[in-house]
């Protein structure tokens, strides 16, 4: 009899734990994400436009300044900014190299899981981008199909801004208006994320 008494006890118990979970779960996870959201990166904003599908820069013909294939071993596993200057490499094209390695530079130590790629025509002059380590060239036919995947129509008229991943694919554009503030934030939220595996595990 008491054995049956037990029994029944127990089995009582374990149906109230778990209906007493069904409840309560939901109520700690809505507790979890209001005071944790920011830690987790729940809250952010992302201040470039995601790319409806990411381009892989492995699938556009890159390549170097002498004309070989690109060694995109060279920037896997960084966030790359992948910059295009439109025209020619001219005094802004400068600037704008100097105001994107400031971001990287306030970065601080996250600086080295970063790196600034500079896109440039066959026939067009590094200029004032000659300073730059990571230059590939790309010609009309993979510029105008880059342009497309990321909005900024046929033909690059004018500076464009881009973000890749560590595994080298486009998925984040700027435009033209470099607003270091707003590359700033998404590259230091990004690499926040990117550095605990249950959070890469959780936005990747």
């Amino acid at each position: 009899m008491s054995s049956i008494y037990y029994k029944e006890t127990s089995l009582n118990r374990k149906y109230f734990v778990i209906i007493f979970s069904i409840f309560l779960l939901p109520l700690l996870a809505s507790f979890a994400v209001y005071f944790f959201s920011e830690e987790i990166g729940l809250n952010s904003k992302n201040f470039g436009t995601l790319l409806t599908a990411a381009v892989p820069l492995g699938s556009l013909d890159l390549r170097d300044p002498e004309g070989n294939p690109f060694q995109q071993d060279a920037i896997h596993g960084r966030w790359v900014l992948v910059y295009h200057p439109g025209v020619s490499c001219s005094e802004q094209c400068g600037k704008d190299l100097k105001a994107l390695e400031k971001v990287r530079l306030a970065l601080g130590k996250d600086y080295g899981r970063t790196d600034l790629l500079l896109l440039i025509a066959p026939s067009q002059n590094l200029g004032s981008g000659s300073a730059v380590k990571t230059v590939a060239v790309i010609d009309d036919i993979n510029r105008n199909k880059l342009a497309a995947a990321t909005g900024a129509g046929g033909e690059y008229s004018s500076p464009l801004l881009l973000l890749a991943d560590g595994n080298g694919n486009v998925m984040m554009s700027y435009g033209a208006a470099i607003d270091q503030k707003s590359v700033y934030e998404d590259l230091r939220w990004l690499l926040k994320v990117n550095k605990s595996p249950i959070k890469a595990r959780l936005f990747n």
